[in-house]
């Protein structure tokens, strides 16, 4: 058997471990395809599962070029259990293709409740008086963000914390998939390190990030499920 033959079956079961998530079939997967994966010396950056949905992809999508814009769209990275880069106004969601698709329309939908927060923040403030400038919208949503990032840690402490409850790989949570996704994009693209600036945040902005719903749409009378 070829190294090309065990890495077809390794993605297979990570396929399986995947889809059969937090199962006693998965975590069997999961378990087998980490120990010949060792065995071979195989990196998950070598492996693209074959699932339908759980290939590895490359979605672009247009943010915008605005700081708020780049750092919701990493907490949605997060969140979906990809690896992002982001420039031009642009952003690469990379991972599984059900998670890119998953982030791309999660994506839209925080962008508009940050911009919904910040105009029912605004005529608040215009109530009491003060007129905020630009700066004071752009800050508001830049603390927007830094809440949702929040509340993302804080849902992805508990998931690692469900999963050491449930001795169940971590391979196969967000945050699992998400190292897969980093070392899959990471053997295909070079990318640099951004330098992080020291911001003062609006108190307003980071608490309605940090309510912020990760889980449904934005309007209209039908609303998507997206996470559980």
């Amino acid at each position: 058997m070829t190294k090309d033959d065990i890495k077809k079956k390794v993605a297979k079961l990570l396929a399986l471990a995947l889809d059969q998530a937090g199962k006693p079939e998965g975590e069997l997967a999961s378990r087998k395809a980490m120990d010949i994966m060792e065995q071979w010396g195989i990196s998950q950056g070598e492996v693209d599962p074959t699932k339908d949905g759980c290939q590895m992809h490359r979605e672009i999508v247009e943010v915008g070029s605005t700081g708020w814009m780049y750092r919701v769209t990493g907490a949605v990275g997060k969140l979906t259990g990809l690896f992002v880069a982001c420039g031009g106004g642009s952003a690469w969601l990379m991972g599984r293709e059900i998670d890119t698709a998953v982030a791309a329309y999660l994506l839209q939908s925080l962008m508009n409740q940050c911009k919904k927060d910040c105009n029912v923040w605004r005529k608040e403030q215009k109530a009491m008086g003060y007129n905020p400038s630009r700066v004071d919208t752009n800050v508001f949503k830049e603390s927007w963000a830094a809440g949702l990032h929040e509340k993302v840690d804080k849902i992805l402490r508990a998931q690692r914390e469900a999963s050491a409850e449930a001795d169940t790989s971590e391979a196969l949570t967000t945050v699992g998939r998400g190292a897969l996704a980093r070392n899959w994009a990471k053997d295909q693209w070079s990318f640099g390190n951004r330098q992080r600036r020291d911001r003062s945040w609006n108190a307003d902005g980071r608490a309605a990030g940090r309510d912020a719903n990760v889980q449904t749409g934005v309007g209209g009378k039908r609303t998507r499920q997206l996470t559980s």
